[in-house]
């Protein structure tokens, strides 16, 4: 090949390689731009089809469940197995733990008494936990009552589960 006729191969080609590059840009930008400029009326409110009577929650500050020992508690099951559990509460309006210190012991009675009858093999479902955390948050809200108008927690964490 001449001089010539390789620079132009070498041109096309750089061409030919940047094309993807350029497309791949595009719809990069494009995508951004739809997603960040989304049009509103296609995309409902999280919150458009609640009540006007429903409190909607506030996520409070993630606290330690009060009174737990350093690694958790360890629950007994129905099967000969145990479950050391640590706990984190979602507070709507609690700013520490020392304000629920008074209903530690009916709390940890929840935690016994929802995975007290439990088995190994059971919880040993990954999918079966939010059934027994969406037990736990009804318990722990039954329990702690409501403050302001709210319940005083409003999700519950298992930051330790470790089946044994």
């Amino acid at each position: 090949m001449s001089g010539e006729s390789v620079s132009r191969h070498v041109e096309l080609n750089r061409r030919h390689h940047c094309r993807p590059v350029l497309a791949g840009a595009l719809v990069l930008v494009a995508s951004f731009v739809l997603f960040a400029c989304g049009n509103s009326t296609t995309t409902p409110s999280p919150t458009a089809a609640l009540s006007t009577t429903t409190p909607l929650l506030a996520n409070g500050p993630i606290i330690g469940m009060p009174g737990q020992p350093p690694g958790g508690f360890i629950v007994s099951l129905n099967d000969s197995h145990y479950l050391n559990i640590e706990l984190a509460l979602q507070s709507t309006n609690v700013t520490d733990s020392s304000e629920l210190s008074a209903d530690t012991p009916e709390l940890l009675k929840a935690v016994v008494s929802v995975f007290g009858g439990m088995g190994y093999s059971y919880l040993q479902d990954a999918a079966n936990q939010p059934a027994e955390k969406a037990a736990i948050l009804q318990d722990f809200q039954q329990i702690l009552g409501k403050k302001d108008g709210l319940p005083q927690v409003s999700a519950v964490y298992f930051t330790n589960f470790q089946l044994q």
